[in-house]
């Protein structure tokens, strides 16, 4: 004879199959988010579910009130955050199993921690030691999942497109635990703040219509089609009908169709010489080639009104590519960089980010004094292209710049940090725009070659927006750039994939190098799409030659961000 469940909870039927299958679930979860789901007793994650579930949960009078079941249910259901969580998980399922499943994975942990701490003692005199103690995990539990499921309901929204229905509820029960963990990515979350509030009537959404009699009814016309009179002419007398019907002047529904559009396809593009000596925060010098993560460097700061100032940081990453390399040599000594590292520049008693490539001979440069212990302006004297090397950069963990044969830098690294978080975003908010047009949606990053392409359908299956998300959250930036090569392979893919429809692609990078631009704009036209270019605090003229729309962003916030998703 099986063993009956019996929970703290008024109206559960806890011997339903529906009712095991959640609770089994949720321990399930648990064992997939670290803790142990199997130590669980099933009625008390059933009736965690019921909690965040149900409009108004109600404890059965035949309940025993001194068990621990019902002491975390009795804390839980008064905890003042649990509106908060509720909001969310409301006769919604999924939400509520996600919920039940933090929940009671964070009060495990924390009953641990507890029970190897000196017990404390009772806050009032209404309460036993460990009716205290059980109250207070309990609203420590409950504050770490309302931070949780406020992300995933963000993450969830974004992946419907902010359209909710758009991919069947059942499709995400399959991918909740993975949810879970994208919407607790560091990166994920930054993602979700740029476009946090974003609206699906700030989208600008593109739609082009055609004429058709079978369409649906736009507006009204002139003319003599019977199949779309409207009521008014209908009733017209014979006469005056005959007459409007010989000289088309009858009322008409004028009806249209929706064109279809093709994929949107975004191109995301995700360094200094190997002799260059870099200034450790111990005094030393070393090789930029043998400098390794967890070293000090000498770094800056700048004051408000744009001087530099002697900081440290540390190295984080180490980036290593083959690009040009230039030749800059100041009163201070030579320095080599990519044509696409950025160097401060001393200008209009301020200071100005430009690329190696941009800087000009009688320009000022910064240079450490060691003797004076802070930087001091230095002329660019002669700027040389000395061909293809190999180059290496480095990242840091703060203030972002490092000096180089004693001239100041910044730590490039390509598409880094704030920037490669933003064009992630631009990138999000794309999809967001494709689902919403019922357009499909293709995404490859790149660096010094293509990264593997991945698509989501008209109609999104919850295993394609998933391998979305997780694509997106774990490629990190890194240096390299090739820009033709990403094109030509991003026509290719829309060519090949028959579509016959207007594509769109997006190409969102910081990279400086020349584009081939005969061939790359013989591919687009092959392909039929129009490329909208995005160069992130930079210029590409090569590039902006080859673009339909060309836009250079200079501040990275969301403002800016949908400007690019606003694209027509």
């Amino acid at each position: 004879m099986e063993k009956q469940i019996r929970g703290v909870l008024k109206g559960i039927d806890y011997q339903n199959p529906l009712t095991v299958y959640r609770g089994e679930k949720i321990r399930r979860i648990i064992d997939f988010l670290g803790g142990k789901g199997g130590k669980i007793p099933l009625e008390l994650a059933i009736d965690t579910f019921y909690v965040f579930y149900l409009p108004l949960p109600v404890m059965s009078e035949e309940a025993d009130p001194s068990s621990r079941n019902y002491q975390v249910l009795k804390y839980l259901m008064k905890s003042p955050s649990l509106h908060s969580i509720k909001g969310k998980t409301l006769i919604d399922p999924f939400m509520s199993g996600l919920a039940a499943s933090v929940f009671l994975a964070e009060y495990e942990s924390l009953e641990e921690v507890q029970r190897s701490k000196h017990p404390r003692s009772a806050e009032s005199s209404g309460e036993s030691k460990e009716e205290s103690e059980v109250r207070r995990i309990v609203e420590k539990a409950v504050v770490n999942t309302m931070i949780d499921i406020e992300h995933v309901r963000r993450l969830k929204s974004v992946m419907e497109g902010l359209e909710p229905g758009s991919i069947s509820q059942l499709s995400f029960e399959e991918y909740g635990p993975e949810l879970l963990r994208l919407a607790r990515n560091t990166d994920v979350r930054k993602i979700l703040e740029l476009i946090e509030g974003l609206k699906p009537w700030e989208l600008g959404l593109k739609k082009k219509s055609e004429r058709h009699k079978h369409g649906e009814i736009g507006g009204y016309e002139l003319g003599r089609d019977v199949e779309r009179l409207t009521p008014s002419s209908r009733i017209l007398p014979d006469e005056l009908f005959y007459l409007r019907f010989l000289t088309s002047r009858l009322l008409l529904y004028e009806k249209r169709v929706e064109e279809s559009l093709g994929p949107i396809y975004v191109l995301l593009d995700k360094c200094l010489h190997g002799d260059t000596l870099v200034e450790l925060s111990t005094g030393r010098l070393k090789p930029l080639r043998e400098i390794r993560v967890g070293y000090e460097v000498v770094s800056a700061q700048f004051t408000g009104n744009g001087d530099p100032r002697v900081s440290s940081a540390m190295v984080v990453e180490l980036v290593e590519d083959v690009k040009p390399v230039y030749g800059l040599r100041t009163e201070a000594g030579v320095v080599k960089a990519s044509g696409n590292h950025i160097i401060p520049v001393s200008e209009n008693a301020s200071t100005v980010l430009k690329y190696a490539s941009e800087i000009r001979p009688g320009e000022l440069l910064y240079a450490y004094d060691r003797k004076g212990d802070g930087f001091k302006p230095v002329r660019l004297l002669e700027k040389t292209l000395l061909g293809v090397e190999k180059v290496y950069d480095v990242r840091l963990d703060r203030d972002h710049f490092f000096t180089a044969n004693s001239i100041l830098v910044h730590n490039s690294g390509s598409m880094d940090g704030v920037k490669i978080t933003w064009a992630k975003a631009v990138a999000l908010g794309l999809y967001i725009r494709a689902i919403r047009e019922h357009r499909e949606f293709y995404i490859r990053f790149f660096d010094s070659q293509p990264y593997p392409l991945i698509k989501v359908g008209r109609r999104p299956r919850a295993r394609e927006v998933v391998d979305l998300m997780n694509y997106i959250a774990r490629v990190k930036g890194s240096g390299g750039t090739d820009i033709s090569r990403a094109l030509i392979t991003a026509s290719t893919d829309i060519r090949t994939g028959a579509s016959g429809e207007t594509s769109d692609i997006v190409l969102i990078t910081d990279g400086v190098d020349r584009i081939a631009e005969q061939h790359v704009s013989y591919n687009l036209k092959r392909a039929g799409a129009s490329l909208y270019s995005v160069m992130i605090m930079g210029e590409n003229p090569s590039l902006k030659k080859v673009s339909a729309k060309y836009f250079s962003v200079a501040k990275l916030g969301r403002s800016s961000a949908l400007k690019i998703i606003e694209v027509r």
